[in-house]
Parts: structure tokens; sequence; C-alpha cells
């Protein structure tokens, strides 16, 4: 077919099938940009849900170092840091709620007391001590993977 044609002819046949061509891995080119587009939006959304979690972590290893700290010495500076890190936690644990609210559903364990006793005498001290103790054998019990 193409040697019974004029070169001119045969000229625009090859350039509206270049174009055709081009045209095709263009559009091919386009849907893949866009899809990859996609997952990357989905990745970054992804990014912060872990950097949330990651805060929470945290502000949870701070919550409860201080309020290890409270309990051992019942220091008002320990008191206010552990509040402090319970509001962070808090605030962390809100923004995941938006994400995943089954995975940050308590289920009553969750009493975090920062409260000092009226009067920390000696008696106070050894029966907050002791709900401290028991309360660290129960977290260590339920979460074994945590340090």
């Amino acid at each position: 077919m193409i040697p019974h044609l004029s070169i001119r002819a045969r000229l625009i046949f090859l350039s509206i099938l270049l174009l055709a061509i081009l045209t095709t891995s263009l559009v091919l080119l386009s849907r893949e940009l866009a899809r990859d587009s996609e997952a990357l939006a989905e990745e970054a959304g992804y990014v912060f849900i872990v950097k949330n979690a990651n805060a929470a972590n945290k502000h949870f290893g701070d919550l409860r170092y201080w309020l290890t700290d409270f309990a051992e010495t019942l220091l008002s500076g320990s008191q206010q840091n552990a509040a402090a890190a319970k509001e962070r936690l808090d605030s962390d644990l809100k923004e995941i709620a938006e994400v995943d609210p089954v995975g940050v559903a308590f289920d009553g364990r969750r009493s975090f007391c920062v409260d000092p006793c009226s009067k920390p005498d000696g008696a106070h001290r050894a029966l907050d001590r002791c709900a401290f103790a028991a309360s660290r054998t129960r977290y260590d019990r339920d979460y074994p993977w945590r340090p």
C-alpha cells in the first residue's frame, strides 16, 4: 500500500502515525502520573497518622515517667509535668481518634490520677506507693511488649 503512494502522502501518513503514537503515550503517561499523585497524597496522610502516633507514644512515655516520679516523691513539679504530659497525650489521642476512633477507645483502665493527697504524710505516701506498684504491675502484665 505505501509503495503506491507519493512521497508527500507517505510523509503525511508517517506524521499522522507519529502524532498518534505521541498522543497515546502522552495519555498513558498522564494517567500513570495521576495515579501516582493520588498514591502520594494517600501516603502523605499515612505519614501524618504515623507522626501523631509517634508523638502520642512519646507523650505517653513522658506521662508515665512523671507519674512515676510523682508517685515516688509527691513533688508539685512532678504533678505539673504529669498534668502537662497528660494534656499533650489527650491532644494527640484526639487527633488520632479522627482517623481511628476504635483504636483510641479506652476500656476504663485509663485512670491517670495526678491530684496529690491533701496532706501527704507517711501513711498516704505508703498507700500511694502501694497503689502505684499495683498499677505498674497491671500495666506490665497488660502491655508486655513495652520496655
